[in-house]
């Protein structure tokens, strides 16, 4: 109904007589229906809304530096320490303990308790030769143990012999007799004691009857049965069932019930009777057993006399008569006889009666009645115990057969286990074996899982036993971490400890747990040499070592492990020389693989390498800190390959050197100045050496005599913990260190200048018509934006057609009117007028032409886009981490395979998007498109996709949408750090500032179900969480990256709330603020299947570039077809199309009669086209004027020319630059078959009979017509003479020379006006080859030496101010002696840094050939140049020259200004970006113009200057000024294709360490290039030879 509704216009709805008939008008029940007026919701909201609150990200400064102390979780019961040794694991997100112990020679054993499948324990078993059945391993287990292959060949023969056991075999037989015989004998006995026990139960219920005399007593049925039920309880089930019967309170014999009935007949006429004499009574008494006495007296006698006193004293008191008829009359009190007053049944009725025995004239009757009562009873008590004895003794007999049955099997079950064992266990000694005793089946599945508990015994030698014991922790408090970082977590062990054994001769020197605790590092020294393991954590054993290399004597061997990067250091000395070497761990941490050449730090010393104590990583970086023997630590940087500026002087040496696990600081432990408790000691890693001290906090008292430490992290690495080991306690001990720094950072908040702060009938026929009430429920009833091109369409029409002799449906238009209406009451969807305007009509079937209705028109293109509309295309999936596009919405395998190994324009072509194709190519084309993408936190973080394939949908959502909805459950789901992993994660491959209409969307975070109490709350709680992310990532947050700095949290409404709904109305409005970065959907289909196949192919280049060449490439293909006949590529039927603008489909109008012109160079081809041509002119054409006959011809050329290149144009008028090669290689391609098509129009001209001048100006005028709407074009972006210009060159010259294509002269010509263009440089260089660090060989040129070399100019302050010494030179420097001769000064300082800079850059050339070049100008009232454009010196000559200099009086920015201009322009080098370092101590006068003109001359001469300015003291708002000014005109200048942004900052340095950091942070900044994934596309044996798409820069 939904599809019908959104395509008809008119429904007919046919119903029958029987289902009109029982159609319940409801409706007319509810008054009210019918009377609410409509309250559907209009957009008349304003846009000021609560629940739209949009946040930017802004840059701030932290408080301060900083450490607090919290308390810790304990951890109890580590374990007896007497005759082991307790170790703590580091990790950097995982806690754990090690003990380790001496296990002594002989049988070890080894605990197996742990589910396995059937595989897994054949597995297990076979690793033993002697396996040992435990006493719990019964038929059962054996069983399956046989029926899933767990057993040996001889053993399954054995237990097949067993299965095939004959169960009518002679012995059994005879045993079976027996047993029938000895039961048979005792039959007899059996139905006595039955018989006594139905008796027993007899005489409970009627004790008067005297059963007593039946009963032998030397029976004792308890004793008797007690033993048979014990052996047989089915036996005792059918006693129990017996016992569990209801003895019979009825007796049901004629005899008794007769007498019984005269009995209570007499007691009824006694009471009945007013008078009656003793004699009377005593004859009626006695007639109950002489019916013929009874009857006479009660004839005659009973009417007439009064009751008797016996009488009144019977019935008032059956069971206590006092006396025997006393005299007297009955009262008229006294109460009235009835029948059941002697009981209600025979049990109680025997029970009184028996009274009456006591009075002689009653006994007889009394003695008859139990007499008859007795005679029934006996029958009774024979009847039940015949069958219930025969019951029994069939039963016994049962269970005698079955239990010898069993015994038999039994018996022969363990002659068959015995022999089973004796088959598992055949060695009498064995060196080691496996005890299973227990194998339980727990699953009933096609592979089922057992449960096992076994041992391994081994026989062995003495082995050194680690036992690692994991802390867990609980998952509500790990969310409680999440809402308040001081919470104090309980820890458990819910883990049993994993084993390992070594050698005795094995030494564990470093473990460390990785991800998680999942994965474990262990590094195990023996005579054999170091060996590193990576094992799963919850392995027994020690795997193939990873990597091997020689022990060191002195042991000398220093470790550090970093988990976010992956990297292992190894830090030794060898033959004098210290070194680290590294490596990095891959895949999960299941990789080991070497990363690069050692790196020597001996250079990084004056007088020789010291002894290191120990080295640890600042996590996260690739900063080694070295702690020597003297107590100095120092930084190393494996990136720069150079120790950092900042060093630390301890007094003492530490326990315990480790990063916190977020980076952010090294914590040392050591003991306090009184020796009896420890402290910690932190250095920030931002400021490492500027506090020598660092900051100290003291460790609780309990911490006293800890032996152990470690760091770790819970929930987060910023929540740090220092975890101990106390040996008195027997406990791990920790305290929590909240590490706060100053850094500048980026905030999240709110964006300033809102305007608010966050302050039923059941039926059965109706469905017809009430499906449409269905509709409106399910689906919405006005879109939040309407399609435009629907306005057209005509009301629905609803017509109902009733088959019914008379008219029942009249009330339908009402109905349908109360259904509306009462719609629009209860939901709370807005409606507008959409609803109202549905036209209701009621036909009956038997009036002329009740069918037919005027037949509405709309218009057949929009009818056809919403058939379209309502089915959506599925366009691409992400499956084996990579971004697969659809062919027509459908996943075809042999697509996908095509798709590999095609370049990106190849790959445009081949995405199709099914009928969206035209719709957005076609019938759409001019309008602009706006996207819209829907994402949910469970959708993108899919257990059925990998990380790599959310990041590669979360990039494609980001890069093309105009606003993205990312729905979240917060209820469920509030991890918003995770929540966006795959965003993050996303920022490192498009350049945003290389694509400049991609990630412009706005992100919405949508937070579902929401009160609005709530709202207030959930927004902040958004905002903080965010807030981290961007202080942690800074510039790189993806929120700037990806959205252009802009989200917005939405806290929506409760679902079925009248806001929920009008709440999509004002997102709408939202998205429609956002620029439209898609002009047309011609141009957004373009750019939607470009990105998609870079993706695809995962080329992170920018798109334009991609866009141009794939648009070149298509224009390329029609030029040809477009100038001969004037029409562009073949349609789906084969004809040809008109030349259309590709972005909006519009067709290119000019004038153009649509001729076939030719570009062949054949003289056939040429006259046959010549000869249509003429045949238009006219009839006769030969007699013709020449001159008619060239404007004809010229006239057809010059407007297929202008059409072409009008088409051209529209079609690459929107790329920038237009200088691009492949642009111009589109007008190098026209111009040369311009000529050619000029050429051949000028045929005419050569052949008719007209004057030289004739042909000359003709062919002049033709030819200066062609190249006027082209002139200017040149080729690839350089002047001079180019390639394409050069054909014409040659072209004419062998014409006229008529000269060989391989004439010297030709190939001479062509030799001196070819020219090398750009685009051909890659080609030029393919044959280089590089080895990347990581071992990887690359079969193009090194993308460092292509795009890292610069011209650094240092200019730097060397005024009287620099001779102070408030701030020396880094004391831990090689050449620190010589600057401190020289310069023990702030100058002294700057040297420091600048030669910290100089090592970093030759240090990151791999001490390659050096491709930087360096000038150094120092100033103050005048500028001296040290040096100029240097290339040859080495570090230590580049120092020197800079030491000559003598700080003076004076500080002229404006001549070094100057003079940096006059060096830069001197020395240009197209291959070298400039790059200027100004540094001063002091304030100058600042000329802009001077300093405008220092970076506008760069910009001319090729590339934007990179202009550090560095103030060296306090802040400097000069020197801040000239970075702005650098970085504006940087903005500002042109870049071509390959451009790269250049950056400038202004930075501040207060102390000589930082002063240096800042130099090498600009060293850093130099050097670092984009990241590329890997295409898994490639097979993994073409590695060795790396494709372009595998480049890692």
């Amino acid at each position: 109904m939904r599809y019908l509704t959104k395509l008809a216009s008119d429904i007919r709805l046919l119903v029958s007589e029987e289902h009109a008939s029982s159609f319940v008008w409801k409706y007319d029940e509810d008054g009210d229906a019918r009377d609410q007026g409509d309250e559907s919701s209009s957009d008349e909201d304003s846009d000021a809304d609560d629940r739209f609150v949009k946040f930017e990200v802004t840059k701030a400064v932290d408080e301060e530096e900083g450490v607090q102390r919290f308390p810790g979780f304990t951890a109890l019961g580590t374990g007896d320490e007497s005759n082991s040794k307790i170790q703590l694991i580091p990790s950097e997100t995982s806690q754990a303990f090690l003990v380790t112990k001496i296990r002594q020679a002989g049988f070890q054993e080894e605990l197996v308790a742990s589910q396995f499948t059937a595989l897994g324990i054949q597995s297990l078993m076979k690793r033993y030769k002697n396996i040992y059945l435990g006493e719990k391993i019964g038929e059962t287990s054996i069983h399956s143990m046989f029926e899933l292959g767990m057993l040996p060949t001889s053993a399954c023969a054995i237990y097949l012999d067993y299965l095939k056991l004959d169960m009518e075999a002679p012995e059994i037989q005879e045993q079976r007799s027996i047993a029938l015989s000895r039961l048979q004998s005792n039959l007899v006995d059996l139905g006595k004691h039955v018989e006594h026990v139905v008796r027993q139960r007899f005489i409970r219920c009627f004790p008067t009857l005297g059963l007593e005399s039946g009963i032998d007593a030397n029976l004792s049925p308890e004793n008797y049965l007690g033993p048979i039920f014990e052996m047989a309880p089915k036996a005792k089930s059918v006693y129990d069932q017996y016992q569990e019967q209801r003895v019979p309170d009825e007796i049901q014999s004629p005899e008794y019930q007769a007498v019984k009935e005269s009995f209570l007949d007499v007691q009824g006429i006694l009471e009945g009777s007013e008078s009656m004499d003793e004699e009377e009574k005593r004859r009626l008494v006695q007639g109950i057993t002489s019916p013929d006495s009874s009857k006479e007296a009660s004839s005659s006698k009973a009417p007439k006399r009064t009751r008797s006193s016996i009488f009144g004293a019977l019935v008032g008191g059956v069971k206590s008569l006092a006396m025997v008829f006393p005299t007297g009359r009955q009262t008229k009190s006294s109460p009235k006889f009835s029948r059941s007053s002697l009981g209600r049944n025979d049990v109680e009725f025997l029970a009184n009666v028996d009274s009456y025995s006591a009075f002689a004239d009653y006994a007889p009757a009394v003695y008859a009645i139990q007499a008859a009562a007795k005679t029934w009873i006996e029958d009774r008590i024979a009847a039940i115990t015949e069958p219930l004895a025969r019951t029994l003794f069939k039963t016994l007999e049962l269970e005698a057969l079955e239990d010898i049955n069993q015994q038999y099997k039994w018996a022969k079950f363990a002659e068959c286990r015995k022999a089973i064992c004796a088959v598992l266990f055949p060695e009498p000694s064995p060196s080691n074996y496996l005890c299973l005793y227990s194998l339980e089946r727990i699953t009933r599945a096609q592979q089922p899982r057992f449960a096992v508990e076994a041992t391994a015994c081994t026989r062995g030698e003495a082995a050194v036993e680690y036992a690692m014991t994991q802390l867990e922790v609980k998952a509500e408090d790990m969310r409680a971490l999440d809402d308040n970082p001081y919470h104090m977590p309980s820890i458990q062990y819910n883990r049993s400890p994993v084993i390992r054994l070594t050698a005795t001769n094995c030494r564990l020197i470093y473990i460390h747990l990785l991800d998680q605790g999942r994965r474990l590092l262990q590094i195990l020294e023996s005579s054999a040499g170091v060996d590193i393991y990576l094992n799963d954590a919850r392995d027994t054993t020690f795997r193939t070592y990873q990597k091997r290399f020689a022990s060191r004597e002195d042991r000398s061997l220093f470790f550090a492990m970093d988990e976010q990067t992956g990297l292992l250091a190894i830090a030794y000395v060898d033959q004098g020389r210290s070194f680290i070497q590294t490596f990095v761990l891959k895949e999960n941490f299941t990789v080991l693989q070497q990363r690069e050449a050692p790196h020597e730090l001996t250079r990084g010393y004056g007088e020789g390498p010291p002894a290191i104590k120990a080295i640890c990583f600042f996590s996260g970086t690739e900063d080694i800190c070295l702690l020597e023997e003297s107590g100095r630590i120092r930084v190393y940087s494996l990136q720069t390959q150079a120790f950092r500026p900042g060093s630390v002087q301890l007094s003492s040496i530490p326990v315990m050197m480790q990063s916190s696990p977020d980076g952010s600081a090294l914590v040392l432990v050591e003991r306090t100045q009184d020796e009896q408790n420890w402290r910690a000691r932190v250095f920030h890693q931002a400021t490492f050496g500027e506090n020598p001290e660092g900051i100290t906090v003291e460790l609780p008292p309990d911490f006293h005599d800890a032996t152990q430490f470690t760091i770790s992290s819970l929930g987060q690495r910023s929540y740090v913990y220092l975890v101990a080991h106390s040996p008195s306690a027997k406990s791990l001990l920790s305290m929590a260190l909240r590490i706060s720094r100053i850094e500048a950072e980026y905030l999240f908040r709110e964006k300033k200048g809102r305007s608010t702060r966050l302050q039923s009938v059941a039926t059965a026929h109706n469905s017809l018509v009430d499906c449409f009430s269905e509709v409106w429920d399910r689906f919405p009833v006005i879109p939040a934006i309407p399609r435009e091109f629907t306005s057209s369409r005509p009301p629905i029409r609803l017509t109902i057609v009733e088959y019914a002799a008379r008219s029942i449906l009249q009330r339908s238009p009402r109905y349908f009117s109360d259904m509306i209406r009462d719609f629009i009451r209860r939901s709370p969807k807005p409606v507008g007028r959409s609803l109202e305007s549905i036209e209701v009509d009621v036909k009956s079937a038997s009036e002329n032409k009740a069918l037919d209705s005027p037949v509405e028109s709309c218009l057949g293109g929009e009818w056809f886009v919403e058939v379209i509309c309502l089915i959506p295309v599925h366009i691409a999936i992400a499956r084996g981490n990579r971004f697969v596009p659809l062919k027509d919405g459908r996943c075809r395998d042999d697509h996908n395979n095509a798709l590999l190994g095609l370049e990106v324009p190849e790959i445009i072509d081949a995405i199709t998007l099914g009928t969206y194709e035209a719709i957005l190519g076609s019938y759409i084309s001019t309008k602009p498109v706006r996207v819209v993408s829907s994402m949910g936190s469970l959708g993108v973080h899919s257990l059925e996709r990998t990380a790599q394939e959310d990041m590669l949908l979360v990039l494609f959502n980001a890069a093309i949408s105009n606003l993205i909805m990312f729905r979240n459950n917060f209820a469920v789901n509030r991890n918003v750090a995770n929540m966006f992993t795959s965003f993050q994660a996303s920022t490192r491959l498009f350049d945003p500032q290389n694509n400049p209409n991609l990630f412009k969307g706005l992100l919405a975070i949508i937070i579902k179900d929401v009160v609005d109490s709530d709202k207030k709350e959930i927004v902040e709680e958004f905002r903080s969480k965010f807030n981290q992310i961007v202080l942690r990532e800074r510039g790189e947050n993806f929120i700037t990256v990806l959205h252009d700095s802009q989200l917005a949290v939405m806290p929506w409404d409760v679902i079925q709330s009248k806001e929920f709904y009008t709440r999509f109305s004002k997102l709408s409005k939202h998205l429609f603020k956002q620029r439209a970065t898609h002009r047309n959907s011609g141009e957004f289909l373009l750019t939607l299947k470009t990105l998609m196949a870079k993706l695809t192919a995962q080329d992170w280049g920018a798109l334009d570039q991609t866009l141009i060449k794939h648009r070149s490439s298509a224009m390329q293909a029609s030029l040809k077809q477009a100038l001969i006949s004037g029409r562009g590529d073949v349609g789906l039927f084969g004809e040809l199309e008109g030349l259309k603008n590709y972005d909006t489909q519009e067709e290119i109008m000019t004038d153009d009669s649509g001729e076939i012109l030719c570009l062949s160079t054949s003289d056939d081809s040429r006259h046959e086209s010549l000869a249509k041509l003429l045949a238009l002119f006219g009839p006769e054409p030969a007699r013709r004027g020449a001159e008619e006959l060239c404007r004809y011809l010229d006239g057809i050329g010059e407007k297929r020319l202008l059409r072409v290149k009008a088409w051209i144009d529209s079609n690459i008028s929107r790329f920038m630059p237009t200088d691009n090669p492949d642009i111009k290689a589109v007008h190098r391609q026209f111009d040369e078959l311009s000529r050619t098509l000029v050429t051949n129009l000028q045929l005419p001209i050569l052949l008719a009979p007209m004057t030289a001048e004739l042909r000359t100006v003709a062919s002049e005028d033709v030819i200066s017509a062609s190249q006027s709407t082209n002139r200017g074009v040149l080729m690839a972006g350089h002047d001079g003479k180019h390639m394409a210009k050069d054909s014409m060159q040659v072209n004419t010259y062998t014409q006229q020379t008529k000269a060989s294509p391989t004439s010297a002269r030709l190939l001479a010509l062509i030799a001196a006006t070819s020219a090398i263009c750009p685009t051909l440089q890659w080609e030029a260089m393919e044959a280089a080859r590089h080895v990347s660090r990581d071992g990887h060989l690359f079969h193009c040129p090194d993308p460092t030496t292509i795009s890292s070399s610069f011209h650094i100019i240092f200019v730097l302050d060397c005024s009287t101010s620099m001779r102070n010494t408030d701030r020396l030179p880094l004391p831990h420097q090689p050449v620190a002696a010589r600057i401190e001769s020289r310069h023990n000064n702030r100058f002294g300082a700057v040297l420091s840094a600048l030669y910290q800079f100089l090592q970093e850059r030759y240090s990151s050339n791999g001490g390659d050939e050096r491709r930087d070049a360096y000038s150094i100008l120092v100033f103050n009232q005048l500028t001296e140049v040290n040096v100029q454009n240097d290339m040859a010196s080495s570090i230590d000559q580049l120092l020197e020259n800079a030491l000559q200099a003598s700080p003076s009086w004076g500080t002229n920015f404006s001549d070094a200004l100057y003079s940096a201009e006059r060096v830069m322009e001197e020395s240009w080098s197209p291959e070298r970006a400039p790059v200027v370092v100004f540094l001063s101590d002091g304030e100058g006068h600042l000329d802009e113009d001077i300093m405008r003109g220092l970076c506008d001359r760069a910009v001319v001469l090729g590339s934007p200057l990179s202009f550090w300015s560095i103030s060296f003291g306090p802040y400097s708002r000069v020197l801040r000024e000239m970075a702005n000014i650098a970085k504006d005109v940087a903005s500002r200048a042109p870049r071509g294709s390959n451009a790269v942004a250049v950056p400038s900052a202004f930075c501040t340095a207060i102390s000589t360490v930082q002063l240096a950091k800042t130099f090498s942070n600009i060293a850093t900044s130099l050097r670092k290039a984009r990241a590329s994934l890997i295409n898994p596309a490639v097979p993994a044996s073409g590695l060795s030879v790396a494709p372009r798409e595998m480049l890692l820069i």
